[in-house]
């Protein structure tokens, strides 16, 4: 069978689609992390390449567990005021780069047609109140039942839904494209599509599931 065909079948078999939203529904990867660069290229090329390095193999982060941890490196003590001052000053720099930024091919399609009727869920390590905002401004709130966003974990925003819902675990699916998606995924015993690409090749490069490049023909 062809391998699009196996990837429509297993999204029919489900019910509930729980979507990341950066590398997965907006071509945002490489916006984030040269925001990240450019929050700290002042302390020099070695801490700019850490930064780099760690954002990228850990793509599901949130910036309230990454940021700190740069700072650190660089000798400043996150206080509450100044991991705020950072945060801040990295929202404004990607939030309307990620709006304008590139759809994933065929995912806008998928999800405003909806075509096999499933309940579709955000859960993102972007801040709540930002994701929100992203999404409203893309004009697809209206697409999802529930947008979850940090500082609540996407492990737990999972495991909340299905709570809610009178479903069995076999009808969830998460489609993110890093290892936090797949642990989320895996942590409450659901289904994963892995959606490739090629800043994340490397991460999940002994990944054998079920894998998408795009949606197109979905």
């Amino acid at each position: 069978m062809d391998a699009k065909l196996k990837i429509a079948d297993l999204l029919l078999s489900k019910s509930v689609i729980f979507w990341d939203f950066d590398g997965v529904i907006k071509e945002s990867i490489d916006i984030k992390t040269e925001a990240f660069v450019e929050l700290f290229h002042e302390y020099g090329i070695e801490i700019s390449r850490m930064v780099k390095e760690h954002h990228m193999s850990n793509g599901g982060m949130s910036r309230f567990e990454k940021i700190p941890i740069y700072l650190n490196w660089i000798g400043v003590k996150p206080t509450e005021q100044i991991l705020e001052y950072y945060c801040n000053k990295y929202s404004s720099t990607v939030v309307f780069k990620v709006i304008n930024s590139n759809w994933v091919e065929g995912v806008l399609d998928f999800i405003l047609s909806n075509k096999y009727n499933q309940l579709f869920y955000i859960v993102s390590a972007t801040p709540d109140s930002e994701i929100k905002f992203i999404i409203e401004k893309l004009g697809i709130t209206d697409s999802f039942v529930k947008i979850f966003g940090a500082p609540i974990k996407k492990t737990n925003a999972i495991f909340e839904t299905i709570n809610c819902l009178d479903r069995n675990k076999s009808d969830f699916i998460m489609i993110g494209d890093s290892l936090s998606d797949l642990e989320a995924a895996s942590n409450n015993g659901i289904s994963f599509l892995l959606r490739r690409h090629d800043t994340n090749n490397f991460i999940l490069e002994n990944y054998n599931g079920p894998t998408i490049r795009n949606f197109n023909g979905l």
